[in-house]
């Protein structure tokens, strides 16, 4: 009796830990925000995108295959210099940009959704926002 427990223990170890392979999601590439909402608790969705200048709007978020992430003016100027290259990166459902980690709500090659949980106006909540490839 105490085989048989044995080997229905291995084989249920053994079929339990087989890895699954999942192929890395490739993210580089130029994205332009297309949405960005503040989201909490017991109040409405605030859109922030729209409370930044026209000349931010426009920017590119840039995501090097070297890990490499900047932003790319892409239109009208708001007069500042060129912004020096940050990290980031991608694990899991985990993305982090710059130190800061957001959840990735979804991305089907030309559209990224990230959520990160921040304060605005002291209130908790959570950003969400919607990247589009270009």
């Amino acid at each position: 009796m105490k085989a048989v427990l044995l080997a229905a223990a291995l084989t249920t170890l053994l079929f339990s830990c087989q890895k699954t392979t999942e192929e890395p999601q490739d993210f580089s590439g130029k994205y332009k925000i297309t949405q960005l909402v503040f989201q909490s608790k017991g109040n409405p969705d605030q859109d922030l995108l729209s409370t930044f200048p026209d000349c931010a709007q426009d920017n590119l978020l840039v995501f090097g295959a070297n890990s490499s992430f900047t932003t790319e003016d892409a239109g009208v100027s708001c007069g500042e210099e060129a912004t020096e290259p940050t990290a980031w990166s991608a694990k899991g459902n985990k993305m982090t940009i710059d130190g800061v980690q957001s959840n990735i709500v979804s991305f089907d090659s030309h559209t990224l959704v990230l959520s990160t949980p921040m304060e605005f106006m002291d209130i908790p909540g959570t950003v969400l926002e919607t990247l589009e490839k270009q």
